[in-house]
């Protein structure tokens, strides 16, 4: 989940595909709703669902509602789940630190996500993520 000043409650909650880069993003009002946001995510893409590494967090506890395998992160260990720190930098070029979620809707968040999706990076062969999910998807 996404950071955010304390003063306001309103977080991200997203997932990204590791090997396609590929993100989803839902906003929430607060981080006790983190689970089901995943689990919404996740039902979009059922042939795509493997496994899941969250943080040793609070609101992830619920973690047994999603019905994957799942990993936890060592605490303070951000090596280990190198593909989000790199997506939460990305995701600062649209929502700067300490700046309220609150003033960002819905739509804005799905803007940021689709912008992410379908951007080509070197990392893919200059291939979108949007392009490389879905073509593991066909596969």
């Amino acid at each position: 989940t996404l950071g955010t000043p304390k003063f306001d409650k309103n977080t991200v909650a997203w997932i990204i595909e590791r090997s396609s880069r590929f993100v989803l993003f839902t906003k929430i009002p607060s981080l006790k709703y983190t689970v089901d946001a995943f689990k919404t995510s996740l039902n979009k893409f059922p042939s795509a669902k493997k496994s899941i590494t969250l943080d040793n967090w609070a609101e992830n506890s619920r973690f047994k509602e999603l019905k994957l395998a799942t990993y936890f992160c060592h605490p303070y260990s951000s090596w280990e789940k190198w593909a989000i720190e790199h997506a939460f930098k990305r995701l600062r070029r649209f929502i700067p630190k300490k700046h309220k979620l609150s003033l960002y809707s819905f739509n804005d968040i799905k803007h940021f996500e689709h912008i992410m999706n379908h951007t080509p990076r070197k990392c893919l062969q200059w291939k979108t993520p949007f392009e490389v999910f879905n073509q593991s998807l066909t596969k």
